[in-house]
């Protein structure tokens, strides 16, 4: 009996690790935000994987931060951002992360305050790149485009590949 009980306690405590670092288990993403696709007016965080992307700040020791803005119903396209947070090559504390291994970083916002929405702004997601302080090294996406993440429960309309017939 004394040995189902330490092995129950084992594997809860497991269990229970995987939990905690389920967020960095589970993406190996690039960028994603905890919750997932949340209301504006809740608090997020943000984690960064410099591992991956273009891998412009991968092995990059020093402070990261992120230049950001958001993709509303009045966005013309992916790279027409609006309400931008940032300032490009300064020491921006607002938009500042937080180590939290050699690899991932983080930070917590609230959507809509951090962005200075209003009640009528349609946020659909929010646009990222990240730097290091000065801005000499970027990290995008592997195709080297801004990370978008989708909020407000949006959903990114998926692109199909054209399918082209030639007549021979």
């Amino acid at each position: 009996m004394i040995n189902l009980k330490k092995q129950f306690l084992q594997l809860t405590s497991i269990f229970l690790l995987l939990l905690l670092f389920y967020p960095f288990l589970s993406h190996s993403q690039e960028v994603w935000l905890v919750p997932e696709n949340p209301p504006v007016d809740e608090t997020v965080t943000l984690y960064f994987n410099s591992n991956q992307g273009n891998k412009g700040l991968k092995g990059y020791s020093g402070d990261i931060y992120f230049h950001t803005g958001v993709i509303t119903e009045k966005s013309l396209d992916a790279a027409d951002w609006k309400f931008v947070v940032g300032n490009w090559g300064l020491d921006d504390s607002r938009v500042k992360m937080t180590a939290l291994n050699d690899s991932i970083y983080q930070t917590s916002f609230v959507i809509q305050d951090f962005y200075q929405l209003t009640q009528n702004d349609d946020a659909q997601q929010l646009a990222f790149v990240f730097r290091n302080v000065d801005g000499s090294a970027v990290c995008k996406t592997v195709k080297n485009e801004d990370f978008l993440v989708p909020v407000n429960g949006y959903v990114p309309q998926i692109k199909e590949k054209a399918a082209y017939v030639f007549n021979s």
